[in-house]
């Protein structure tokens, strides 16, 4: 489904539907969100940790084509990738696939414009990829953390499409590792909530 973003030329590109699921209604604001922030940093390289099928890869490849000069996403998971060949077949040349663990993951010196973590949904786990590739991301890049919840007391953040709220235990382990990284820090942090929730960290 495309539709106009109402900011620029840009347009949403959205599937309707995937694996027998709505998800379009489940996951549009959250996915909107995504798109909406490629469109405003046309960015040069996206880090993506955890693939699984493909679903959020090809929402950033879909924003990411409308772009003048479309960047390029690398896109881990311990397990490979297990999406279908055609359905990347046009985004070739924009894309790699990583088999790696995201902690061991060989890594050069690049700055990401887009860090997405969605890989192993443990405090621990999480609070290491955010100390490990923050650091890598450039100033006014952004950090994106799938299946958050609402943040707890005292974290301050941006409700920006509060909808249903997520509370089941990977998510408060996810604003677990968020919450003690920011500690201290002069981020902004923006949760979308829908299906799941998507905490946006403004590396400004």
């Amino acid at each position: 489904m495309k539709k106009k973003s109402g900011k620029s030329k840009f347009q949403y590109s959205l599937p309707e539907k995937a694996d027998g699921v709505e998800w379009q209604k489940m996951y549009s604001a959250i996915w909107k969100r995504m798109q909406e922030i490629v469109f405003d940093l046309k960015p040069k390289l996206i880090l993506e940790l955890g693939t699984n099928v493909g679903h959020s890869t090809r929402i950033f490849l879909e924003a990411m084509m409308q772009c003048p000069r479309p960047g390029h996403i690398i896109t881990v998971d311990i397990k490979g990738p297990k999406w279908q060949e055609w359905q990347m077949k046009k985004y070739e040349g924009h894309f790699t696939a990583v088999e790696s663990d995201s902690l061991s993951l060989a890594f050069d010196d690049r700055e990401i414009d887009i860090l997405y973590i969605d890989s192993l949904h443990t405090y621990e786990h999480v609070l290491k990829e955010l100390k490990l590739y923050v650091q890598k991301v450039k100033k006014g890049g952004k950090v994106l953390l799938h299946d958050v919840s609402k943040p707890d007391d005292g974290v301050e953040a941006i409700e920006q499409i509060p909808r249903i709220e997520s509370n089941n235990s990977e998510s408060k382990q996810i604003n677990k590792a968020i919450n003690e990284f920011l500690k201290n820090k002069n981020y902004r942090y923006e949760v979308v909530l829908g299906h799941s929730g998507l905490g946006v960290i403004h590396v400004d």
